[in-house]
């Protein structure tokens, strides 16, 4: 497949920008933490970038087998969970994981991880494919429910 395919198929799948970057040695610019795919004159790299190193790389001599390879790696991991809310009040999680649902949305709820002194907080997660939809739905919940800044930057 081309980049351009590749491209096309990350976002319909619902892969988060920040999960992966393609570009060439002039847009190059250090990104953490992402899966990385540098087009290259003659060469073209795919490894994974953390604290600015690259690291297993391999090379390929053509865009083909390079956008196939860099998919497959990324398929491997899948498209990240992304939070859009994070609330204390498990009733309010339940309400907007069901307007979430009845959008067609697929959404979970995750209290396990965080805890906030005492409070537990119920994290609303949603694949990256549904995020802009879920943010849709979030928008129209009655203000005051999710604090300031916690989940959804976009």
């Amino acid at each position: 497949m081309k980049v351009r395919e590749l491209l096309e198929r990350l976002c319909q799948e619902g892969y988060a920008d920040d999960q992966y970057w393609i570009g060439d040695d002039e847009t190059w610019n250090r990104r953490d933490e992402c899966h990385c795919l540098r087009i290259g004159p003659r060469v073209w790299k795919s490894f994974y970038s953390e604290r600015g190193q690259a690291n297993s790389m391999e090379q390929f001599d053509n865009e083909d087998a390079a956008a196939d390879a860099f998919y497959r790696v990324l398929q491997r991991y899948g498209p990240r969970l992304r939070c859009i809310a994070s609330l204390t009040d498990q009733g309010r999680a339940q309400q907007l994981l069901r307007a979430l649902r009845e959008a067609h949305v697929d959404a979970t709820i995750d209290s396990s991880v965080t805890r906030n002194f005492s409070r537990p907080k119920y994290r609303i997660l949603v694949p990256g494919v549904d995020f802009r939809k879920a943010l849709d739905v979030r928008a129209l919940i009655p203000s005051g429910w999710i604090p300031r800044g916690w989940g959804g930057e976009a």
